[in-house]
């Protein structure tokens, strides 16, 4: 008899609250769901910024191992090769020979270029991501690193839209068309 009483109950408690759906039930519901998505927008922003703050202090790391007091590196020491393999052996993926490359880069350039997207310390704007300096950081031109790096900011790119539109050359064709 205790199992049916148990079973009833059970099947009241399922009724009552689905039943029990209110406007103030749906208040909860959607407040605990802007909760979790701002949280989650939150870690997203977190993590991107402490990913891009580790590779530029990673860059820092290298040039000043590289350049060991001096004004100029000394190079064909093959410490890139070395170290990609042996951070990979130890980190994981991550690390390849030209990621670390790229994390280097990420420092030099931004000690030339002090404005959006690039700041010191390795702090960034917070809208871009590694795969947005990853396609920034192909270009050679220090001016143009920052204007990709600040229309990709103001336009709120994307990664693609971003290889777009250096492929057409927009910075090379507002440069023309400026001194024309």
């Amino acid at each position: 008899m205790a199992t049916r009483k148990t079973k009833v109950d059970k099947k009241v408690v399922t009724k009552s609250l689905s039943a029990e759906v209110t406007p103030t039930y749906d208040a909860l519901v959607s407040a605990i769901e802007s909760l979790v998505r701002d949280a989650r927008t939150g870690l997203k922003a977190a993590l991107n910024t402490m990913m891009l703050q580790t590779y530029w202090r990673t860059g820092e790391y290298i040039v000043e191992y590289e350049q060991n007091g001096c004004d100029k590196a000394v190079y064909g020491v093959g410490l890139m090769r070395r170290l990609a393999h042996d951070l990979t052996l130890k980190l994981g993926r991550g690390f390849a020979h030209s990621n670390l490359n790229y994390m280097r880069k990420f420092y030099l350039v931004s000690q030339k270029i002090q404005t959006s997207g690039f700041f010191g310390k390795g702090q960034t704007s917070g809208f871009l991501t590694w795969s947005h300096y990853l396609e920034i950081l192909r270009a050679d031109d220090p001016l143009e690193i920052a204007f990709y790096a600040k229309e990709c900011e103001n336009s709120k790119w994307s990664v693609r839209e971003l290889h777009r539109q250096m492929q057409s050359m927009l910075f090379h064709r507002i440069a023309l068309s400026v001194c024309s």
